[in-house]
């Protein structure tokens, strides 16, 4: 290689230099010291500020529609929860007014009901209490107060009891006296009591 080849090369290499030089210069921003310089930095900033402003202030708009149509959504909850309370306070009265019906219902008939004494009877009327256990069954005693129009008695007393309600039935009736003499008639060859 000769010398004129090299100062070619360095000639070329040097231009090569200048015009990457001239243009990162001209990418870089221009210096503030200078009045030209300083006032397109300042529209720079001025044009990059007012792009965020402008983006700020769409964002803004934005999460002012959401949170409008949030609060609308939040109101129509509160009414609805208003409207299931205000449903709920009615279920609660009516569940109240069937319950004390249902219990008025329920309970009136067994205030009602006269209570039956399982052993207890007048004095005078357990002789002729005990006379019936001696001499009458279950099923006679049914059939005696099916005679006499009495209250029937539950299927599962014992003789004992169905006799002492017998005897209560009759006398609650006032027929009693009845009862001993359709008894007696119907056990002749027994003794009376």
């Amino acid at each position: 290689m000769n010398v004129t080849d090299i100062s070619a090369g360095a000639t070329l290499a040097a231009i090569l230099a200048l015009v990457i030089t001239v243009g990162a210069l001209r990418l870089l921003p221009p210096r503030a010291d200078s009045k030209e310089g300083q006032s397109a930095y300042l529209m720079n900033q001025l044009i990059a500020k007012t792009g965020e402003a402008d983006k700020a202030l769409a964002e803004n708009r934005e999460l002012r529609a959401e949170v409008h149509t949030l609060r609308q959504r939040v109101n129509e909850l509160e009414n609805q929860v208003a409207g299931l309370w205000s449903m709920l306070r009615q279920q609660g009265v009516r569940i109240d007014v069937t319950r004390a019906a249902t219990n008025a219902a329920y309970n009136e008939p067994r205030r009602a009901a006269p209570r039956i004494p399982q052993d207890v009877t007048l004095s005078e009327d357990i002789p002729f209490r005990d006379w019936l256990v001696a001499h009458f069954d279950l099923d006679d005693l049914k059939v005696l107060c099916a005679d006499m129009k009495l209250a029937e008695f539950p299927p599962v007393m014992k003789l004992e009891q169905a006799a002492t309600h017998t005897v209560f039935e009759a006398r609650k009736m006032g027929k009693l006296s009845a009862l001993e003499a359709v008894a007696l008639d119907k056990r002749p060859n027994v003794p009376a009591w």
